[in-house]
């Protein structure tokens, strides 16, 4: 367990609407002894990351602190890195401890289950972001199948455009994690739909650079005709985009595209020779932020006997779009 802890001093008396999603007032929930018993300075918001080396997490934790430093409040960030007993252990920990709202992003969302019905037993708001935890009061996520599909249909435009609908092409997904496994389904179908001659030569499960460098590497080897890279996110994209410099893979024939939008990989695509042309703005900062704030009101307010859901915005990103000015980062 890797834990940030983000606290900050200034204090100041909440005066919020409720969520969009409801018709609930505020003075449904305040009660007369509210301000005594909710100093701001006192509430305590944390977040279990599955792995902060995947830089869109890094995104959604500058977002969340962003709100704590702008309420006075605390928040802790807990890395699990890729460890499920590891992120039970910081859920387990942070309900023991008293916060007043979890949001978790679930390596397994069925181990997370039973923590949130204690959590939620103790009057603790729950949350979940990305992945969903089925019993959050919190539920900010996204169909993971259209968010595949919709990197891979801008790959499929490139390979049409560029190739001809032909080539080999190398998926590195996230598939040991169960609920992201429609992601690189969505993205296979995407790309065989558009280019049904298209060879898929590898699919591979590598979120973070490392093991993206570690898989294109090895399938170079193999393939270094190798054309096409598509990620399930920017983090894998990164790893493809390092072996492949490495490897001189590096001409107009290649192109890798994946989705985060992460600064990372916009600093890669603004380049006219850079083979990074693509990924899909899933606004990491603008999550953590409005993940906290959900939970923060719920704090404050009152937590609703029915859960909130929203769904992460996110939309395409191309190298063309960079350099021509049309897109500037989110955060």
């Amino acid at each position: 367990m890797k834990a940030f802890n983000f606290t900050c001093l200034k204090v100041g008396a909440v005066l919020s609407l409720f969520f969009l999603s409801t018709n609930l007032n505020a003075q449904d929930y305040f009660s007369d002894d509210y301000y005594e018993r909710k100093d701001p300075s006192q509430i305590r918001l944390g977040f279990s990351a599955p792995q902060l080396a995947n830089p869109f997490f890094v995104g959604v934790k500058m977002g969340i602190e962003k709100f704590c430093k702008e309420k006075g409040i605390s928040c802790t960030i807990y890395d699990a890195s890729y460890n499920e007993s590891v992120q039970v252990n910081d859920v387990s920990r942070m309900i023991a401890e008293g916060y007043d709202g979890i949001l978790v992003t679930p390596i397994n969302a069925q181990s997370i289950e039973p923590l949130f019905d204690k959590a939620k037993a103790q009057h603790i708001a729950t949350g979940s972001l990305a992945q969903i935890v089925p019993n959050s009061n919190l539920i900010y996520a996204l169909n993971e199948y259209d968010y595949g599909y919709v990197i891979g249909s801008q790959a499929a435009t490139w390979a049409k455009k560029v190739l001809n609908c032909k080539g080999k092409v190398a998926i590195i997904n996230q598939d040991n994690v169960k609920e992201i496994i429609p992601r690189s389904k969505g993205i296979a179908n995407a790309l065989t739909e558009v280019c049904p001659l298209i060879s898929i030569v590898a699919n591979k499960s590598g979120d973070n650079p490392t093991l993206g460098e570690r898989i294109i590497a090895k399938v170079l080897k193999e393939h270094p005709d190798l054309n096409l890279v598509v990620a399930t996110n920017d983090s894998g994209g990164i790893g493809a985009y390092n072996a492949m410099v490495k490897a001189k893979a590096y001409d107009s024939k290649r192109a890798i595209f994946s989705g985060d939008a992460t600064r990372e990989v916009l600093y890669l695509m603004n380049n006219k020779a850079s083979i990074y042309q693509g990924t899909v703005d899933l606004f990491p900062f603008q999550g953590g932020y409005e993940a906290a704030k959900y939970l923060f009101e719920m704090v404050v307010l009152g937590i609703p006997e029915d859960p909130v859901v929203d769904n992460l915005y996110y939309t395409k990103v191309s190298k063309e779009d960079i350099l021509k000015g049309k897109y500037f980062s989110s955060y």
